[in-house]
């Protein structure tokens, strides 16, 4: 798989998601929350996204077998994100199928509820998690790790996407966030998970993995 983001194929994933977007207009703002990335972020990021010949030409942090991969974090410093270096390292492929594997599985988790209401209170959110597209996600490896983060980063909405988006990066990463204490920092949503990430690894923690 390619390993930068060419403008061609942003605007491929742009235009996916859109149309997934379009569909929920009226639940993104309440509590299912979806992935965003307009033409607007795009546009404002293209001079940070190298083209395929420019990236041919260096090296990057790939073992023999290209499904395992050194997960580069250090692109976090202090809190933010380096999002011109970052941008240099994402994978456009993965970022397109993980974003439809979950887009997919809220689309079909939305079609349950409504269908049997009571499946919220029978069977509980967990549920989620042992869904096919969840599986498949957590089964591409590492190489899914900087895609989630990346659609968490971007996201305007903070809703089940999102949250679904943080509990794979949390499983992936194995990362647990301790305060001064010793004692465990709980999150609750996905951007609560990102600001405690992006604490994590602002500290120079397990930057590589």
């Amino acid at each position: 798989m390619k390993k930068c983001m060419s403008l061609f194929t942003i605007f491929a994933i742009i235009l996916m998601l859109s149309a997934c977007g379009e569909n929920k207009a009226q639940t993104e703002t309440t509590s299912m929350g979806s992935v965003d990335m307009s033409a607007e972020i795009v546009k404002e990021s293209q001079n940070n996204i190298k083209d395929t010949e420019t990236a041919e030409n260096e090296e990057h942090d790939i073992a023999s077998d290209s499904n395992e991969y050194k997960v580069d974090w250090s692109d976090i410093s202090n809190g933010e994100l380096n999002e011109e270096s970052f941008l240099q390292k994402l994978d456009a492929d993965t970022l397109k199928e993980v974003a439809a594997e979950l887009q997919a599985l809220v689309d079909e988790e939305i079609a349950e509820e409504k269908e049997n209401p009571d499946i919220i209170v029978t069977e509980g959110f967990a549920r989620v998690f042992r869904k096919e597209q969840y599986l498949r996600v957590l089964d591409m490896g590492k190489s899914a790790e900087m895609p989630l983060y990346y659609i968490l980063y971007k996201s305007k909405y903070d809703g089940m996407y999102e949250y679904i988006c943080a509990n794979a990066l949390s499983e992936l990463t194995g990362v647990e966030f301790m305060n001064e204490s010793g004692d465990y920092r709980e999150w609750s949503t996905g951007k609560e998970y990102l600001k405690l990430f992006n604490e994590y690894m602002g500290h120079d923690k397990g930057k590589e993995k």
